[in-house]
Formats: structure tokens, sequence, C-alpha cells
């Protein structure tokens, strides 16, 4: 037991007496004051559930039987003298305040499940909240490299379309002019739709660079090359 406990205990039932000596001054006042007789046990009462309420049931229990030993010491006749009222309103008094005691010792004890049942809980609570926000950092840092390996992945696909397939297409280009020109000065007239051709192939490496240029927007270094193959 630690020192701060057995200090609480002495507090609870030190509260006891101090309750069950109020009382007993204040019968003292009532009775021999203003010659008012009120039941022997009756200011008692207040004293036992405020023992039993602040201590426990302990201090309920030393306070119930201090109050009946000085209810019966100094405001009952001797014991000899006892009337049938007198062992009802002593037996009530014992019978009622250990019920109370009971009663309020189950609560308590109610109470404190309680208590440890609420902390557990929030204790668990405090365990799954701090999974959910590792599994959401968790999360976060999959996110962050699945959408970093899409970026990579765009990139790649578009240096692909613009360094391997609009060169050659480029090249595809050159070579026709080329063959266009042999053609050209032979009268040749298949001259005509291979210049169609090559319209066709500089309009695909236009929509193949705007598509590299939507997966991995670089600067193109070919822009003069274009104008000149349109020439």
């Amino acid at each position: 037991m630690s020192l701060s406990s057995a200090q609480n205990r002495i507090f609870n039932y030190a509260l006891a007496v101090i309750a069950v000596a109020f009382s007993t001054g204040v019968q003292f006042l009532i009775e021999y004051h203003q010659e008012i007789h009120s039941p022997p046990f009756l200011l008692f009462y207040p004293a036992v559930i405020l023992s039993i309420w602040y201590g426990g049931v302990g201090p309920g229990v030393v306070a119930t039987f201090l109050s009946m030993t000085v209810g019966l010491a100094l405001f009952t006749p001797p014991f000899r003298y006892f009337s049938t009222e007198n062992f009802l309103q002593l037996i009530l008094f014992v019978f009622v305040n250990l019920t109370i005691c009971l009663l309020m010792g189950k609560l308590k004890s109610s109470y404190q499940e309680m208590e440890k049942r609420v902390e557990l809980r929030t204790a668990q609570l405090a365990r799954t909240n701090e999974n959910l926000e590792l599994e959401i950092i968790e999360r976060k840092k999959i996110e962050k490299e699945v959408l970093e390996i899409s970026q990579k992945e765009q990139r790649r696909w578009g240096a692909q379309i613009h360094d391997d397939l609009c060169q050659n297409l480029t090249g595809i280009v050159l070579l026709t002019k080329g063959f266009i020109q042999k053609l050209e000065k032979q009268s040749d007239p298949n001259a005509q739709e291979l210049n169609q051709i090559i319209d066709l192939l500089i309009k695909s490496i236009e929509q193949a660079k705007e598509m590299a240029r939507g997966l991995y927007p670089v600067e193109l270094k070919s822009d003069s090359l274009m104008m000149s193959l349109r020439d």
C-alpha cells in the first residue's frame, strides 16, 4: 500500500468520526437548548450516508456502529428501560445503514469496474487510432511510390516516342525526299504521290511529338528540322 493510499484511508475514517461527532453536537443542541426531543438516531443518518458516500463501505460501517454506541449512551434510556419503540428504532437504524453500505459498496465497485472498462476501451481506441495513422502514412507512401513509378514510365515512353519513333520517321522522310528528287529529275509521275506520303509522315511526326510532350514535357530541338521538312 502506498503512502498516499494509506493517507486517504485514514482521512476517510477520520471523516466518519468527525461526521458522527458533528451529529452528536447537533443532537445535544436540539435536545438540551431547544428542549425538542427528536428520535435518538435520526440525526446520525446524514453522518453515516456522508461517510459511505465519501469514504466507502468501511467508514460507513464504522460510522454506523459509532453512531449506535453514541446514541445508546447519550440519547436513549438505559438498556433495561428500553421500550419496544427504542428497540425498533435501533434495529431500523442498523438495518438501514448496513443496507446502504452494501448498496453503496456494490455501486462503487460497479463504478470502478466501469472506469476500468472505459480506460481499457480508451487505450484500445488509442492503439487503433495509432495503427490507423500508421496505415494512412504507409498508404500515402505507397501512393507516392506508385505515382513516381507512373511518372517515370510516362517519361520513359515519352522519351522513346521522341527519340526513337520520331527520329525513325524523320529519317524515312529524308530518305523519301532524296528519292523524290531523283524521280523529279527523271520526270517520274510517282514523285507527286510520294510528296503526299511525306506530308502524311510529317503530320504523324507532329502528332507523335505532341503525344511525347504529354507524357514527358520537354522542349523539342528538332522544330527547325520539321520546318525544313515542310519546305
